[in-house]
């Protein structure tokens, strides 16, 4: 019988592992994980909602076009008082330039299949950047070309349309 009492007392008693780890989390802060797990995933779900009012309210921003001009290719021409010799020059500019890009890009992709192959990772991250910011250049340059050679000043979209047609 006083047996048995002793293994009920001791089976009641947290371990010394239980003890050790309640006195690891009350150091780190813990005192209770359950609310403190309660208490994180309100905090998340609490900035979940603000990152959807923010994200609302940036594409209410996006749409709501204030600014926009709408004019013609010719009209701008006019306002901005350009001549024939001022677009030709402006064509021949984005001209150089967007061959200077496709160069450079070139030189890139050399230099990021490099850093795969010998698995050199933080060189090859950033000449991806590179090529990504160098192919967004390109397409700006070559966009404001087909604006000057169309004659219009249109939208990405019908820059791209006669390429995916292959026009």
């Amino acid at each position: 019988m006083a047996n048995d009492k002793q293994n009920q007392t001791t089976e009641n008693k947290p371990g010394i592992f239980r003890r050790a780890g309640g006195k690891a989390a009350s150091i780190l802060g813990f005192t209770d994980l359950k609310k403190g797990f309660e208490k994180q995933i309100e905090t998340i779900s609490e900035s979940g909602d603000r990152a959807k009012q923010l994200a609302e309210g940036y594409r209410e921003k996006l749409n709501e076009n204030k600014n926009a001009r709408v004019e013609t290719f010719e009209q701008a021409v006019s306002r901005l008082k350009l001549t024939k010799n001022d677009l030709a020059r402006r064509r021949k500019e984005l001209s150089i330039a967007s061959y200077a890009y496709i160069g450079l890009l070139g030189l890139t992709l050399y230099f990021f299949i490099l850093g795969l192959l010998n698995t050199h990772w933080v060189a090859t991250f950033t000449t991806f950047t590179f090529l990504l910011t160098e192919s967004a250049l390109i397409f700006q340059t070559r966009f404001r070309i087909w604006q000057i050679d169309a004659r219009k000043l249109g939208s990405p979209k019908e820059f791209i349309a006669p390429l995916k047609n292959g026009e």
